[in-house]
């Protein structure tokens, strides 16, 4: 296991819930103050988080444009103060819907240590900050 990052694995299935569930926890923070609206830069809005999701037809377009829209957030606030509370309220609406259409499929985690059984663990083929291919 490396140093630096912690495997967690999610079933395929759960990604929905899953995604929902890290997108409103931290546009909450943001909307509750705990982190700056700068958070968004470095969590949801990194396209090697969004873009992976953008194509793929189990993934709601809602959640990649929410987490895509995370990166705005700081400019938001700065620019346009007056609608800043109004578009984080719509981007955790947005979420919130997305989780409520998922039903009862609750996610499921598992900390990956040292390997999960089956496949192995795929090597990542991007820059895991940039989302540029290696």
């Amino acid at each position: 296991m490396s140093d630096r990052w912690v495997p967690l694995w999610i079933q395929r299935e759960d990604r929905t819930a899953f995604l929902a569930c890290l997108g409103l926890g931290t546009l909450y923070a943001i909307r509750q103050g705990v982190w700056p609206p700068q958070a968004g830069i470095w969590t949801l809005g990194r396209p090697n988080i969004w873009l992976r999701l953008k194509d793929d037809p189990e993934i709601a377009d809602d959640l990649v444009e929410v987490f895509s829209a995370g990166d705005e957030l700081s400019a938001i606030q700065k620019l346009i103060p007056d609608k800043y509370d109004s578009i984080l309220d719509d981007l955790i609406s947005r979420l919130e819907t997305v989780l409520a259409s998922a039903g009862e499929q609750y996610w499921l985690a598992t900390w990956s240590s040292p390997e999960p059984e089956g496949d192995a663990r795929p090597e990542p083929k991007e820059d895991l900050h940039t989302g540029t291919p290696q």
